[in-house]
């Protein structure tokens, strides 16, 4: 199985429709799904995004074969341009994380920052 996450709908959307993913009524969170491709909106922040994977993948009883992506803006100000994430920051502990590079990807890696809220421009 496939499992897709993004924090907000616009994330997803592109996705959505590629797919031909139909929404799951009466779920937690923003649930989609066709044959062996799910993808959930899971919500602004680390907490959100922490509960609804976990959900996700306990409510689906994910197996060590399937795949499971983050995909999102991350806040980005390129837009259309894509990045694999190689390392991320949490800036409430600036703790370091290093996801598993499973697949090379002919992308651009590019590091990022992990915050409990979104940043605003002042």
């Amino acid at each position: 199985m496939l499992f897709l996450f993004t924090a907000i709908y616009p994330e997803g959307k592109p996705f959505i429709e590629h797919y031909g993913l139909k929404k799951i009524p009466d779920k937690k969170f923003d649930i989609f799904m066709r044959d062996d491709v799910v993808l959930c909106v899971t919500g602004v922040g680390k907490v959100n995004s922490s509960v609804a994977v976990s959900h996700v993948l306990t409510l689906f009883e994910a197996r060590e074969e399937d795949i499971a992506i983050n995909i999102g803006i991350a806040a980005g100000r390129e837009y259309g341009k894509k990045f694999i994430i190689n390392s991320i920051t949490d800036n409430d502990s600036d703790r370091r994380f290093y996801p598993d590079m499973i697949r090379e990807l002919d992308l651009e890696e590019a590091q990022l920052t992990t915050v409990s809220m979104p940043a605003l421009e002042e």
